[in-house]
């Protein structure tokens, strides 16, 4: 059986809401990048030197985006959805690997 939320626990981290049961899970950017197959080297001014997903090269453009759009993307364990307030670019990578490991993992 496919435990979502505990695969979900794998990449992110955990914080809830003082006086409240509510809580998010805000995404590891070290962790989530592994989970998706994201490999990044960066030059020492931070700025991305070089990437590639699933051994595909990735523009360094792309890559930032992805990275980006990381910052504030967090999963509500109350409602079970997904809140970004960037873009969808590693929401829309994670989505992916989780659907992915589902149809294995049911298969």
């Amino acid at each position: 059986m496919f435990d979502k939320l505990a695969t979900i626990r794998t990449f992110t981290k955990s914080w809830t809401k003082p006086g409240t049961d509510q809580e998010r899970l805000y995404i590891d950017k070290n962790a989530a990048a592994a989970f998706v197959g994201l490999e990044v080297q960066y030059y020492k001014s931070g700025a991305v030197k070089s990437a590639y997903l699933d051994g595909e090269k990735l523009s360094n453009n792309k890559a930032q985006k992805i990275i980006d759009s990381m910052s504030k993307t967090y999963f509500d364990v109350s409602s079970g959805e997904w809140v970004t307030g960037w873009s969808d670019e590693a929401l829309d990578l994670i989505t992916e690997k989780l659907e992915a490991l589902e149809e294995v993992v049911t298969s």
